[in-house]
């Protein structure tokens, strides 16, 4: 297919239910796609720069080399998308104004940092089996070893990841609003474009971890938490808290 091929919201979104899936290089720039139902879809290396995926399903969507500059993915469901290489500057990923407060609020006591009953620490898990047990109703992750684990563009608010190695982990895109990560490793992690409102980072070591682009508004942390060098949580919105 082209790369310079012109198409249209409404033909996209009519030949993918005819079952059409193969949409490489095609140029949406600007197309309205609000809502549309485009799990498995292949727009790998095409133009989508300010296209409105708001509220979009591009789970397990290929967009290896797409530009999405200025595009808007405010709700954009990424589970298991491929974003490499996209071009990703000056998107739309959280709501202007603020949203509705979330029900834990920074004020609140941090989560306790219990192990998991009957379980011994420096558990490992894969991507798949973490994910799996999340789906089940599983929230409680503390103390696994994790390291260089991709959960990109993965659905896991309120997840307790206190004591957790997650040094390299790949966040990028995640959800994890309420997330607990008490005391966790989060060294070299990419959490850039996550969504960690009223997230706990107490105790928490954040040194060279990427949060570019990522919603920290709310975000607790304590005066044990270490940053990235010359980052300033109050500026980003985060609660120092006492």
């Amino acid at each position: 297919m082209s790369t310079t091929q012109r198409i249209t919201s409404l033909e996209l979104l009519k030949r993918y239910e005819r079952g059409d899936r193969q949409f490489r290089g095609v140029n949406l720039a600007g197309a309205d796609l609000r809502g549309a139902k485009l799990e498995g879809i292949d727009l790998s290396a095409a133009d989508l720069t300010g296209a409105n995926l708001q509220d979009a399903d591009l789970r397990n969507a290929n967009l290896e080399q797409s530009t999405l500059t200025r595009a808007n993915l405010i709700n954009t469901r990424l589970l298991g998308a491929n974003l490499k290489q996209a071009d990703l500057r000056q998107i739309y990923r959280h709501h202007q104004p603020e949203p509705p407060p979330l029900p834990k609020t920074p004020t609140q006591k941090p989560m306790a940092v219990q192990a998991a009953p009957n379980q011994p620490l420096v558990l490992t898990l894969t991507p798949g089996e973490l994910l799996r047990r999340y789906g089940l109703g599983d929230r409680t992750f503390v103390g696994y070893n994790l390291e260089g684990i991709n959960l990109e563009a993965a659905e896991l608010n309120q997840i307790n990841f206190a004591q957790t190695n997650l040094t390299g982990a790949n966040l990028m895109f995640a959800e994890l609003q309420g997330a607990n990560f008490s005391k966790a490793i989060l060294v070299k992690a990419d959490l850039s474009m996550a969504e960690l409102q009223n997230a706990n980072f107490t105790g928490a070591d954040l040194r060279q971890c990427n949060l570019s682009g990522a919603d920290r508004r709310d975000a607790i942390y304590d005066r044990e938490t270490k940053f990235p060098a010359n980052f300033n949580p109050e500026a980003a919105g985060m609660k120092q808290f006492k």
